[in-house]
């Protein structure tokens, strides 16, 4: 699963990636396919659908101008499947997961 990270214009600090839908899920047949899913670290979520090809060889511009035009959508809880998780990434979000502090 491909993933990028990437600084918009305003210097906004962005996360990517392919979202796959989970086997059965009910979807538009627009987001069938999947689709990339940003997220930014002032917790702004957005998807665009159709995923374009080769979209992580695009240029942080153009990267940033796929941003723009995608939906925004609220951040999932734990009641929606994790559709947004993040790909296996070290610094990637993972939408969903409990916070592990046992302080909390």
């Amino acid at each position: 699963m491909a993933y990028r990270e990437f600084i918009d214009s305003l210097g906004t600090a962005w996360k990517v990636w392919n979202t796959v839908p989970l086997p059965g899920a009910v979807l538009t047949s627009e987001m069938r396919k999947g689709w990339l899913t940003f997220e930014s670290m002032a917790c702004s979520l957005r998807r665009l659908a159709p995923v374009p090809d080769r979209w992580e060889h695009l240029s942080t511009d153009d990267l940033e101008r796929l941003c723009a035009q995608a939906s925004h959508v609220r951040h999932p809880t734990l009641d929606d499947a994790g559709l947004d998780m993040a790909p296996e990434h070290n610094d990637a979000p993972r939408a969903g997961t409990p916070n592990s502090n046992p302080n909390h």
